[in-house]
């Protein structure tokens, strides 16, 4: 049975300080009640809270300054202090609750608290490197990629040297098609000691939660990890891996954890391939790219992939690290964005302040944002989406893609209509967007067994109702035309005799 599960992330050092009192700086424990309890009433099922882990401060003022940063910081937050500027929370120092936010056993109450109210808690595992203040890189340098000291001279922005008294010289960690980031160690996923000590790490993040959200889980690939770094990986270490990091890791933790789920943050078409070697769940980055850029033939396709694969999708909108979707699409195509991704299969994504309708994307560095007025429109209908997905039919049925037709004419827009539905007995949900820029018409086929008096259609999010004749259902399908960006999600009764007068 389809379990449609929902997830809400926070930035956790931002979104604390709403919490604070004069005088007194809010940690995880001191989050009302009445929040989670909120959160659940919107069918969220589990609580994300990203960036929690131990940083080092000290390597900011080295790190968080360089140009292209400031001005991300002054596009984001106009008044920004350095005091706002607490670093990365990715490059971890310790798998330890940071300081600022409580301690350890603040982190298992917080976890008891969730269980308490039906939530569960998600935090993060960062695979690919450490804080590059690390003390491993003394205790256990094995589990680091090292370079020769010709890379460091050549290019002391990619390499360091961390040991004024020591000729070693280690590698910053980087996503293929992006600059290094200068305030990580990169781990060489090739080194058994390295894979162990990962392994090691994320049993001991397990306890703690309900599930881990791994961060960019592709970079631990063994092809893709090898084709960053050639050059760095000797045959002989290229030669002893026969596994995937990723099979071994997660074979060890469910036989420790079952119940904990894993996330992948996934891309470049890895998705199916991380489910096979373990994961739970995996980004469908694939889908979210492809509604941003109304490529509806496209999206037509990666949704007739398999629903046992897209069962283990996390559709998302947005999250820390994406452009927010209000500012980037505007509103009315950020709500079709949103009620096509939200009425899929697979777990859905919010991020804090998606709901009110912000603009602001926040650089991770920084741990204040910018007051921001609430957007009534957004709100609103995500008050009546949320409302939708917690029925049973959503959050239980069955899915189906569907396909629109022709509504006759000659009329070729009915190629920019998308429709699906969702079935549990005889209640109904359909889906029908227009994700287009023209106003578009197409005929729906459904299954409809009524008598000729006719059938009646809710529109649950537009608030109006349609009666059409049971024999134009049967035999020419449902009539439907829509604006630009517009959508219907029409409640109905599929059953044989159950019109609905």
């Amino acid at each position: 049975m389809i379990q449609n599960l929902a997830i809400y992330e926070v930035n956790t050092r931002v979104w604390l300080r709403k919490f604070d009192k004069p005088g007194f700086k809010a940690k995880i424990v001191d989050v009302p009640e009445q929040y989670w309890i909120d959160l659940k009433s919107k069918s969220i099922d589990y609580v994300w809270l990203y960036g929690v882990w131990q940083n080092c401060e000290k390597v900011i003022k080295e790190t968080c300054f360089e140009p292209s940063l400031i001005q991300q910081y002054s596009t984001a937050l106009k008044d920004w202090k350095k005091s706002d500027v607490a670093g990365s929370p990715n490059a971890v120092y310790s798998y330890t609750l940071n300081s600022k936010l409580g301690n350890q056993e603040d982190l298992i109450e917080l976890k008891k608290k969730l269980n308490s109210f039906g939530l569960k808690l998600i935090l993060d595992f960062f695979p690919n490197y450490y804080c590059v203040e690390t003390p491993l890189l003394k205790e256990k340098p094995g589990i680091f990629l090292n370079c020769d000291k010709d890379y460091y001279e050549n290019d002391p922005f990619s390499y360091f040297k961390p040991f004024p008294d020591s000729e070693v010289y280690f590698v910053h960690s980087r996503d293929p098609f992006f600059p290094p980031w200068r305030d990580t160690a990169q781990v060489n996923i090739f080194s058994e000691e390295a894979r162990e000590h990962l392994t090691n790490e994320l049993l001991s993040i397990a306890p703690l939660c309900d599930g881990i959200r791994c961060d960019m889980a592709i970079l631990s690939l063994n092809t893709v990890f090898s084709n960053t770094w050639q050059g760095l990986i000797s045959n002989g270490e290229k030669k002893n891996i026969t596994q995937e990091f990723w099979s071994i890791a997660l074979n060890k933790l469910k036989e420790n954890f079952p119940d904990v789920i894993t996330i992948a943050e996934s891309y470049w078409n890895q998705e199916q391939y991380l489910q096979l070697l373990g994961f739970d769940f995996t980004y469908d980055k694939t889908l979210f790219d492809k509604i941003r850029a109304n490529t509806v033939t496209e999206i037509k396709s990666h949704l007739h992939s398999d629903i046992s694969f897209q069962n283990r999708l996390v559709r998302f909108l947005e999250k820390h690290d994406e452009e927010r979707s209000v500012h980037l699409l505007g509103v009315e195509k950020s709500m079709i964005a949103s009620l096509i991704t939200y009425t899929l299969p697979g777990i859905k994504l919010f991020y804090d302040g998606q709901f009110e309708g912000k603009k602001v994307k926040l650089p991770l560095q920084l741990i204040r944002e910018p007051e921001e007025n609430e957007n009534s429109k957004i709100k609103e209908f995500y008050d009546k989406l949320i409302i939708c997905c917690k029925e049973r039919v959503i959050k239980n049925g069955e899915w189906e893609l569907l396909e629109p037709i022709k509504s006759g004419n000659g009329d070729e827009s009915y190629r920019e209509m998308l429709s699906w539905k969702w079935s549990l007995g005889s209640e109904v949900r359909l889906i029908i967007a227009n994700l287009s820029s023209k106003t578009s018409t197409c005929r729906i086929k459904l299954n409809v067994y009524s008598s000729d008096e006719g059938v009646l259609f809710r529109d649950l999010m537009n608030d109006k109702i349609y009666i059409r004749s049971g024999t134009e259902l049967r035999e020419k399908g449902l009539f439907v035309e829509l604006a630009p960006y517009k959508f219907h999600l029409l409640e109905y009764k599929s059953g044989e005799g159950q019109s609905m007068f």
